[in-house]
């Protein structure tokens, strides 16, 4: 759904009409903003370690246009600069836990199952990628995942 269409439908089941702020905020509240600066760090380790790290999301162009903008992070740089690239559904026309999503990111990215760990907060999108034969980590929704990664890696 088109950012539009999608404001203009939660302005009529909210039976007001709703700015482009206004729906952008809600989301943001739900995504948990402002970013946690400690998973940034991770993610810039795991890169200078010399692994690629992607974003696979079920996200929406709300929340999107704030992660790549400079108030996602206290250093003020964008989601894209702490990953090699971002899958986003809205962008890609599937959704997790749909296993086209991850055939695309696997493709597009030239990564192998077998050399793959997908972490996500769904045991559902754990369970998809798990039948692709991608290495897997349920997390908690916000929660630490850096040290069970560095785990697994070995």
């Amino acid at each position: 759904m088109a950012p539009d269409d999608f404001r203009a439908e939660l302005s009529r089941l909210c039976r007001r009409p709703l700015s482009h702020e206004e729906v952008r905020h809600a989301w943001l509240g739900y995504v948990g903003a402002p970013m946690d600066e400690q998973k940034l760090r991770d993610l810039d380790r795991l890169r200078a370690d010399g692994y690629r790290t992607f974003l696979l999301s079920n996200t929406n162009p709300f929340v999107q246009s704030w992660a790549e903008s400079a108030e996602f992070s206290a250093a003020g740089r964008p989601l894209s600069s702490y990953l090699e690239k971002c899958y986003t559904s809205y962008e890609v026309g599937i959704m997790k836990p749909d296993p086209g999503i991850f055939r695309f990111m696997l493709e597009d990215a030239g990564i192998l199952p077998e050399e793959t760990v997908f972490l996500d907060d769904s045991p559902a999108n754990v369970a998809a990628a798990e039948a692709l034969g991608i290495h897997t980590m349920l997390v908690e929704k916000n929660g630490p995942w850096m040290a069970k990664l560095l785990s697994l890696l070995g």
